[in-house]
């Protein structure tokens, strides 16, 4: 991993982050640079892999007259930026319960309980649609089968037959 204090402190908290009129822009196979803008014009272009540690890049931020935020204006931040993720998470669950239900209506009639949404979960943040649209359809896979096995160890039909 190159230069892994200037990937925290652009990343992670207590970086970048704690400084006003800052916008970072990530922009792959590219070295880090700090274009400073005054009234819209190119100011000043720094790169920052020439000071990879925390420190001295908080030195320079601060050199260069970036204002830090307030520990209350902090506090707000990351409540606001912990109740946006909290909505994400919870939009992305119903898409999910949806995205199962829409694969799942045809083997169910369109009825399927919640425990069996609850067991069907999938965790959005570690597989691609394709891949969660495959394990749902495995899972559903493996249910049938587990339903047809026990249908046939299961009791005997004794019912006249017409």
């Amino acid at each position: 991993n190159k230069l892994p204090e200037l990937k925290s402190f652009l990343k992670e908290p207590e970086g970048v982050d704690l400084y006003k009129q800052v916008d970072v822009t990530f922009i792959p196979g590219r070295k880090a640079v700090m274009t400073i803008y005054n009234d819209g014009v190119e100011k000043e272009k720094i790169t920052l892999s020439d000071y990879n540690d925390k420190e001295k890049l908080h030195a320079l931020f601060s050199e260069k007259g970036f204002e830090k935020y307030s520990e209350e204006e902090i506090a707000e931040m990351r409540r606001s930026k912990q109740e946006v993720e909290v909505e994400n998470v919870n939009e992305q669950q119903k898409r999910l319960r949806g995205n199962i239900n829409q694969l799942t209506k045809p083997m169910t009639g369109g009825k399927i309980s919640s425990k069996i949404l609850r067991d069907l979960k999938v965790d959005d943040k570690f597989l691609s649609r394709t891949q969660q649209v495959a394990e749902v359809k495995k899972r559903i896979k493996e249910m049938k089968e587990a339903r047809d096995n026990f249908m046939m160890v299961g009791m005997p039909d004794d019912r006249p037959k017409e």
